[in-house]
C-alpha cells in the first residue's frame, strides 16, 4: 500500500485501537505469545520508568524528567519514602525494564 492509502484508511487498518502505537504494541505482544515456544514470557507495561536500580550504577539516568523529582532522590537513597493518599504509583527502575 502506498502512504496516501495507509493514511486515508488508518482507522480501519488499526482495527479499533485508539492509535497506531497501541495497535503495533498489541501486534508485537501477540506475536511473542504465539512464538515463544517453551520460553517464559512476561509482558511488563510500566507507567513510569525512573533511575536505574543497579546498572550501570544506582540512580543513573540519562535525562531528568518530571518523575526525576521523585525518583532521583529515592534511587540515590536521599529520601526513604513518599506518602500519597488514594494514589497507586507504578514506578520501575530503568535497568529492571531493560533486563
Amino acid at each position: 500500500m502506498d502512504h496516501e492509502t495507509i493514511t486515508k484508511n488508518t482507522e480501519q487498518l488499526i482495527n479499533g485501537y485508539p492509535n497506531t502505537y497501541t495497535y503495533t504494541k498489541n501486534l508485537a505482544e501477540r506475536y511473542l505469545e504465539r512464538n515463544r515456544g517453551n520460553l517464559r514470557l512476561i509482558i511488563n507495561r510500566p507507567t513510569m520508568i525512573y533511575g536505574c536500580f543497579r546498572e550501570p550504577m544506582p540512580g543513573w539516568v540519562d535525562q531528568v524528567t518530571p518523575l526525576g523529582g521523585v525518583g532521583f532522590p529515592l534511587a540515590l537513597g536521599m529520601a526513604r519514602s513518599f506518602y500519597f493518599t488514594n494514589v497507586h504509583l507504578d514506578f520501575i527502575p530503568g535497568d529492571i525494564v531493560t533486563n
